[in-house]
């Protein structure tokens, strides 16, 4: 009995320091809690250098699509988990990130003005002005990044490259031009295209014939004070093109080339002879219009398949050259450029070529600054009417 008392006592003690240590380790209610302090609350406001709120600064937390804007006095509330990152940037502003170590219920984010980018000049109607004290709708296209598509033209550089400006291709031929509309159709003077500017001279309503590796920076007036200027010639906006310029320093020789091939990925699907000559024939019987069958069975089979879209396409070779030399001293600069564009059409017999030969010089003699510009282009093309 005594054995059996003592083997009890032993359980229970045994049973006794079990118990908390399967409690701590094995409910779920610990691990719960463990979770619960890792989601922090951070709540602050985004302000700027002289301390004024920001509105619609974007708060989010690094990595994810949590975020939101920040409100008319610039402040924002988010739960985020401990250790993450928060990222408040704004048009204009250096983005700033914050460490989340934990609830945060004060947190002030002083975002610094982006220097670079309010220093930047844009050419407007009248001279040029800083980015920072620009007042009308004026969108800057920039070159560099326009290039690295590969455009053929202005046209196709442009497209999708600003907010309200639309871009589209007037034919799909070799040859055919863009229409470009900003901010929609307009009814002065019975027209829609936009004026264009090349480096301070109006040239009509086409810049088919520029070569876009020579163009230096596009800017696109948009509203009334922009093209004012311009009076009505500018009431659907205005393009202003600056091509590249010579610079002081050692000259510099670029080439380059650009291959790429085209082909129709959008064939109409179309029936072959001999199921044509099968559809006749049953069409023909079903409607008892003739007796005789033009289309016997013995003749169906010697029937020959022509696919005419393939007759009349082809996989077509685009050719980009571009050669460029520029430098100059302090009293001489220069920039000379040849392209050559050869793009031969999906369609059998079209084409588009293109030349352009464009050199600018500038010469200073004390207060006088001397420039010259000229530009060649020859673009022949043809088509299946020739």
């Amino acid at each position: 009995m005594r054995n059996v008392m003592k083997y009890l006592g032993i359980m229970s003690v045994s049973l006794a320091c079990a118990g908390p240590l399967f409690a701590t380790s094995g409910y779920p209610f610990a691990s719960v809690a463990v979770v619960q302090q890792s989601v922090a609350t951070v709540k602050g406001q985004v302000v700027d250098e002289k301390g004024e709120p920001i509105i619609g600064a974007n708060v989010i937390v690094e990595g994810t699509t949590n975020g939101m804007i920040t409100d008319l006095d610039g402040n924002f509330s988010l739960q985020c988990p401990v250790g993450s990152t928060l990222k408040a940037s704004y048009i204009g502003y250096l983005t700033r990130t914050v460490k989340v170590t934990g609830n945060m219920n004060a947190l002030k984010i002083i975002l610094k003005e982006d220097a670079e980018t309010l220093e930047e000049v844009v050419v407007v109607g009248y001279g040029t002005m800083k980015k920072s004290d620009l007042t009308g709708s004026v969108t800057s296209v920039n070159a560099e990044e326009m290039m690295k598509r590969n455009p053929v033209n202005l046209g196709q550089g442009l497209q999708g490259a600003a907010a309200g400006v639309s871009v589209i291709r007037s034919s799909g031929s070799p040859d055919g031009g863009f229409n470009i509309r900003i901010r929609g159709v307009a009814t002065v003077n019975g027209s829609s295209d936009p004026l264009y500017v090349v480096d301070g001279v109006q040239v009509g309503t086409s810049i088919d014939f520029l070569n876009p590796n020579d163009v230096e920076s596009i800017e696109i007036l948009k509203d009334a004070s922009a093209t004012a200027i311009y009076g009505t010639r500018g009431a659907n906006g205005v393009i202003m093109i600056t091509t590249k310029n010579g610079s002081k320093g050692k000259a510099q020789v670029n080439f380059s080339a650009n291959y790429s091939l085209q082909f129709n990925n959008n064939k109409i699907d179309v029936a072959d002879a001999d199921l044509f000559a099968k559809a006749v024939r049953e069409s023909c019987r079903n409607g008892s219009v003739m007796t005789n069958l033009a289309f016997g069975e013995e003749y169906i089979g010697k029937l020959n398949s022509i696919d005419w879209q393939d007759e009349m396409s082809r996989t077509a070779l685009q050719q980009n050259y571009n050669l460029s030399a520029s430098g100059g001293t302090e009293a001489t600069q220069a920039n000379l450029s040849v392209g050559y564009l050869n793009n031969e059409g999906v369609v059998i017999e079209s084409y588009f070529k293109r030349l352009t030969a464009r050199a600018n010089i500038t010469h200073k003699v004390k207060d006088f600054i001397f420039g010259w510009y000229g530009s060649h282009a020859s673009q022949p093309f043809g088509g299946i009417s020739e």
